[in-house]
């Protein structure tokens, strides 16, 4: 672990104090990288694992990391752990400063304007200046935020928080509200409750308006500064089949959203859908062979002029003592089968949903790499993939590899033979998603951090 400069920082109020980093555009904001949540970048990283990473950090008390790692203008790395810590780290390894926030932190956080903004499991929303680590404010927003991997969201002035009230808490976690919030002083604009619970709330900013879906796909596109609907579209069909998965917006101002069905077998299987933004018009919709409990990405791959990557497959099991898994509720995607889980990622064009490519993972079985009755991260299948600006795609999930692929010859099939795959094992399964700057890839296995870096 690197740690030259150590600093607990209080929640204290202080003026907004403008940084180094506000001067210019991060490079990855939050889950999925920027305020539409692509998932992709023009920086290129990394594309060669194997050797490993350059420099590695572990949670220093044996906690949990769950949040994708942020990336700001000068590239330096922001971490957050489910036991209430957020650190910066230079690109080199130097600890820089280190939060306590006092209190349990469950989602995604989001950097914007030289501010980092998270949120408590109290239903607190933190907003810190990302230079120095200290508080600007804080501000009660509802009675607790949902244990799953929730994001904040934060652009044009507003910041978007998932919670829940009194009461309302989901046996397995989840949020029952959103609230909008000025993102200068905290001022509570307006808050949101759609008609299902959300999972894994992920969604993204647009021109004034908001797009997320709610645990079983139903989309909704919100006014941003009032939270008025301005349109929503149902589920893509009617079997309650939850999906940790997620919304996101294309910069063909098409939105791409993941949900998951039964089919008349009873077999779960994933769903991609595209929408049109100004209206919510179906483009297309692609049922999968396997559940989607991540969200997809969208980019440049080099086959054509944008292209989604999806990662699907079912979910690991919860490591029991003794062996087994725990029998979840149904409506949850499915955990306690102990069977073959088979793993998939998917690149189709974004105009039709044609496949492109498509490249099988290694099966896995049982919980997810690194998962003991003594520290249970329990990721989906897979985190969110992520894509370089050299239109390579990185996934990571519960067998702990990160992959980076690309189809070199664009010939529709990933040959690992000819190089067009690279892996490492970090050993952790994953909820954070990769996080990519020019010449850096960070990931955050569910022990912490590694951070690969091309060659100078």
């Amino acid at each position: 672990m690197f740690a030259m400069m150590t600093s607990s920082t209080a929640m204290v109020k202080h003026p907004m104090s403008p940084s180094p980093s506000s001067k210019t555009a991060p490079f990855w904001v939050g889950k999925n990288g920027d305020a539409l949540r692509s998932g992709s970048t023009t920086a290129v990283a990394p594309s060669s694992l194997e050797a490993g990473p350059n420099w590695t950090w572990t949670e220093p008390v044996g906690g949990l990391v769950r949040a994708t790692p942020l990336l700001d203008a000068e590239r330096n790395i922001y971490v957050s752990t489910i036991s209430g810590s957020i650190y910066k780290f230079s690109i080199s390894g130097a600890q820089l400063w280190r939060h306590n926030a006092g209190r349990l932190l469950p989602v995604n956080p989001v950097l914007s304007n030289g501010t980092i903004y998270t949120v408590g499991s109290d239903c607190t929303v933190i907003a810190l200046d990302a230079f120095s680590g200290e508080a600007v404010w804080t501000r009660k927003a509802g009675d607790g935020a949902g244990t799953d991997t929730a994001s904040v969201l934060a652009a044009e002035g507003v910041v978007v928080a998932p919670c829940f009230l009194a009461g309302e808490e989901g046996k397995y976690g989840g949020n029952t509200f959103i609230a909008g919030l000025n993102a200068q002083d905290g001022k509570l604009l307006w808050t949101h409750r759609p008609s299902a619970p959300i999972y894994n709330f992920l969604g993204g900013i647009d021109h004034g308006s908001l797009i997320f879906s709610d645990e079983f796909g139903s989309v909704k596109r919100l006014d941003l500064q009032t939270g008025k609907i301005m349109w929503e579209v149902p589920a893509p069909k009617s079997s309650k089949k939850l999906s940790t998965g997620g919304t996101i917006v294309g910069p063909d101002r098409h939105i791409y959203a993941t949900s998951n069905i039964q089919d008349a077998d009873g077999v779960e299987r994933g769903v991609l859908t595209s929408y049109r933004m100004e209206d919510g018009t179906l483009l297309w919709q692609k049922v999968l062979p396997y559940a989607a409990n991540s969200g997809p990405a969208i980019g440049n791959l080099g086959l054509s002029a944008l292209s989604v990557v999806l990662a699907i497959g079912p979910n690991p099991s919860l490591p029991l003592q003794g062996g087994g898994a725990l029998d979840l509720d149904p409506l949850l995607p499915n955990r306690d089968d102990g069977q073959r889980k088979p793993g998939r990622v998917l690149a189709v064009d974004a105009a039709t949903g044609t496949q492109q490519w498509a490249f099988d993972l290694p099966d896995w079985h049982g919980p997810a790499a690194g998962d003991r009755t003594d520290h249970i991260c329990l990721p989906d299948s897979f985190s969110n993939p992520a894509i370089g600006g050299d239109g390579t795609a990185y996934v990571a999930g519960e067998s702990g590899r990160v992959y980076s692929i690309k189809d070199k010859n664009a010939d529709g099939e990933i040959s690992p033979e000819f190089g067009e795959t690279s892996y490492f094992d970090t050993k952790n399964g994953f909820q954070g998603a990769p996080a990519i700057a020019p010449g850096v890839l960070a990931i955050t296995p569910c022990d912490g951090l590694r951070v690969f870096l091309t060659s100078q």
